[in-house]
């Protein structure tokens, strides 16, 4: 009786160490817990869960030695369910966005900084009003992020 009560916890407690060590990983809490400038009180991964479903994260390291966090969801495009994925880029504490794609297109700049704007926008309007910080009309807007020729992973 003894071995198998001692056997019953030593798996629930491997099961919980493996469960937790895939919960805790620096560069996915970097970019989840993280904002962009547009959006300081937004966290990154409060937005995208609440927006996507099915939404997975994880990290690793690029064929050129660049830190990524990736993110995996479903949420529609064209009024069709599509897969969505993005690519941040961890440097340190800090990130950018390097590639958003949907249903394996590469998008541009332009609809990257759209399909962003959507989720975060649909955040705040479903959590109390706007978070944005507001742009003065002598402030030059940020450029959007910029998708370079040469991809760290194949998406």
């Amino acid at each position: 009786m003894k071995k198998s009560m001692r056997l019953i916890i030593i798996t629930i407690i491997l099961i919980f160490s493996l469960i937790l060590s895939g919960c805790y990983d620096k560069n996915v809490l970097t970019v989840r817990e993280g904002s962009l400038t547009r959006y300081p009180n937004v966290k990154i991964g409060d937005a995208f869960d609440s927006f996507f479903s099915e939404g997975k994260w994880k990290s690793f390291t690029s064929t050129e030695n660049d830190e990524v966090v990736e993110f995996n969801g479903k949420a529609f495009w064209d009024n069709r369910p599509a897969d969505y994925k993005f690519q941040f880029l961890v440097k340190g504490n800090s990130f950018e966005l390097h590639t958003t794609s949907v249903n394996g297109n590469i998008s541009n700049p332009f609809i990257s900084a759209v399909i962003i704007s959507k989720v975060m926008n649909t955040y705040e309007a479903k959590n109390g009003g706007s978070t944005q910080s507001p742009i003065k009309l002598d402030e030059k807007r940020p450029e959007p992020p910029v998708v370079k020729k040469k991809y760290p992973t194949p998406l």
